[in-house]
């Protein structure tokens, strides 16, 4: 017989995760209809990374879960809709047609030191959308930095606040550009 590694899991979504991340998803900036709009899961070194879209912006959730993950899933806003109202009781299974069709999410997030930007603008909803995020998490008085990497770079906020998930080690939130005028 053999021995089962019990140190990966199949990926889950944490129901705490799922509602802060629900206003991304499911809001009024969640952007269209499934699959655009989703929450996957993917391995990362020491735990686990979830990551919700909208074709407009992307939050990154970075956990040292115990029992991190060894593949991707996906959930679609639909099935996450169901498990958020179910209180987590909803069975929620990948999608694996969701999962073969994700961007390259390292692709979108540019490498290298930041650089200076003369004039930028940024839709106030995505700010609220932040604001969200920081009190779901319980983010009292946090303090985000923005990083830009050229013109038409996404914004790359992070939060340099202590979250009190005692799983989370990073959140980040991706802004993708807009053409102005």
């Amino acid at each position: 017989m053999e021995a089962i590694d019990t140190a990966y899991t199949t990926p889950t979504l944490p129901l705490d995760i799922a509602k802060v991340m629900k206003p991304l998803i499911l809001g009024k900036d969640a952007g269209g209809s499934p699959p655009i709009a989703c929450i996957s899961a993917r391995p990362i070194e020491g735990g686990t990374q979830y990551i919700a879209t909208n074709g407009h912006c992307m939050l990154l959730i970075d956990t040292d879960e115990q029992r991190p993950c060894l593949e991707y899933a996906a959930w679609s806003s639909a099935q996450v809709k169901t498990y958020i109202e179910s209180k987590g009781h909803a069975s929620l299974e990948s999608d694996a047609e969701l999962v073969h069709s994700l961007p390259d999410y390292d692709q979108v997030i540019p490498g290298g030191e930041p650089k200076p930007i003369a004039t930028i603008g940024v839709n106030v909803r995505y700010l609220a959308l932040m604001d969200k995020i920081s009190k779901g998490f319980k983010l009292r008085n946090a303090h985000w930095v923005c990083e830009f990497h050229g013109d038409m770079s996404p914004m790359i906020w992070k939060t340099m606040t202590a979250c009190n998930h005692e799983s989370i080690t990073g959140i980040t939130f991706v802004l993708m550009p807009v053409r102005i005028g």
